[in-house]
């Protein structure tokens, strides 16, 4: 399916970027995308609305992220670029991030929201792309 084939293809892509990249490095740089991955995708659910059926799906049923979570993910999940020279932990921000939001707006114009599998891919593509990114500055 065309859902396996994109993951092995992230995966490789990150596999690629890392082996690139000197040891000390290329850790901070795991760290970094798995986090501010997941922060991504915190952000993403606080910015963009639901766009399936709330009663039939996982979703919180106390209202959207809270600013103060969104914060707390964004600070958690950017911790890791302290451990990165600053070319490089710039260049991660910026693809990752810039890739995140690409997904997340072709995902509002095509779904008119997120969904769970949306997120997934947000969280994919922004540790592929900052990782390429890190890798770009090595």
């Amino acid at each position: 399916s065309f859902g396996g084939l994109a993951r092995v293809t992230v995966l490789a892509t990150r596999g690629a970027a890392v082996s690139s990249l000197p040891a000390a490095v290329g850790a901070a740089s795991v760290l970094f995308a798995h986090a501010g991955g997941r922060a991504a995708s915190v952000l993403v659910m606080a910015l963009v609305p639901y766009a399936g059926d709330p009663l039939a799906a996982k979703v919180r049923q106390d209202g959207p992220v809270r600013p103060g979570e969104a914060a707390f993910a964004i600070l958690t999940g950017s911790a890791p670029l302290c451990l990165l020279p600053h070319a490089q932990a710039a260049a991660a921000l910026a693809g990752g991030s810039l890739c995140a939001a690409l997904v997340a707006w072709r995902a509002c114009r095509a779904l008119g929201g997120q969904t769970g599998d949306v997120l997934g891919a947000v969280t994919a593509v922004f540790a592929a792309a900052s990782l390429l990114g890190a890798a770009a500055f090595r």
